[in-house]
């Protein structure tokens, strides 16, 4: 499996198992697993900035389309 489809997974699968999860224990999760399979972690590939900025505005994309929008977070906060 390619490492980026493989990191995109890997934040999908953690992601989805606890919603409580921040950002730098999902980091540790997806590096430990890379690891496992003996490739690089998070941050040190040159682009794997670019792959976690596609994934934000995917989970931003997906949120719009969902409905939640800035007046009803607002309204429910």
């Amino acid at each position: 499996m390619e490492r980026d489809r493989l990191i995109c997974c890997l934040v999908g699968k953690y992601s989805a198992l606890d919603k409580t999860l921040d950002a730098e224990d999902l980091r540790i999760k997806v590096d430990q697993h890379l690891q496992q399979f003996n490739m690089i972690p998070l941050g040190q590939e040159p682009g794997d900035e670019e792959l976690l900025q596609d994934l934000l505005d995917e989970t931003i994309f997906s949120v719009m389309a969902g409905g939640i929008n800035r007046n009803y977070r607002r309204s429910h906060s």
